[in-house]
């Protein structure tokens, strides 16, 4: 089995963090076999806004940081590492901690 290059990870926990928050709020459903690259998997801005109104608290604090990998200007509130590993399950947090790992930039 060959090993993922960096982008490669992102990409594979950025599609299983979009397929968690909702295919509404991205470009192309998460599922698609289309995606092969970050961009193909760009945040629908506006629907995410509208999403976070009525997110739990929880998921807010994960789409907040999510949302941060692709800009982290949007948003003025920024969940802080003490919030998430508080308030999320391994799932998140696990989907986070490789989105950081493999984080090079947008």
């Amino acid at each position: 089995m060959a090993l993922q290059t960096t982008e490669q990870h992102f990409l594979s926990a950025w599609i299983l963090a979009a397929q968690l928050i909702g295919a509404e709020c991205f470009k192309t459903d998460p599922n698609s076999a289309d995606i092969k690259s970050k961009w193909d998997l760009e945040p629908e801005r506006e629907v995410f806004k509208a999403r976070l109104r009525t997110a739990s608290s929880g998921e807010r604090l994960f789409m907040l940081a999510v949302y941060q990998f692709y800009n982290s200007k949007t948003f003025k509130e920024r969940p802080t590492m003490d919030d998430l590993a508080y308030s999320l399950d391994g799932t998140r947090l696990s989907i986070l901690m490789r989105l950081m790992v493999s984080y090079r930039g947008w």
